[in-house]
């Protein structure tokens, strides 16, 4: 979540979640804040390129009839 880097092990959190077949799992959290906490909903830094990948598809249409 941004705004909150850290988080203490067992400390409470509350968080929001979406439906999505991820990894076996049938729901992912898309939102985690500390308990009690107001959740940031702006950015605290830019986007890391770590989250983030591409991916580009080429279609090779000399083997393909017609």
């Amino acid at each position: 979540m941004p705004g909150y880097r850290a988080l203490r092990p067992g400390q409470e959190v509350e968080l929001d979640h979406e439906a999505a077949e991820q990894d076996g799992y049938a729901y992912r959290a898309v939102r985690v804040w500390p308990a009690g906490a107001e959740p940031a909903d702006a950015p605290a830094d830019p986007p890391s390129a770590a989250y983030t990948s591409t991916l580009t598809l080429t279609v090779d249409d000399r083997d393909r009839p017609g």
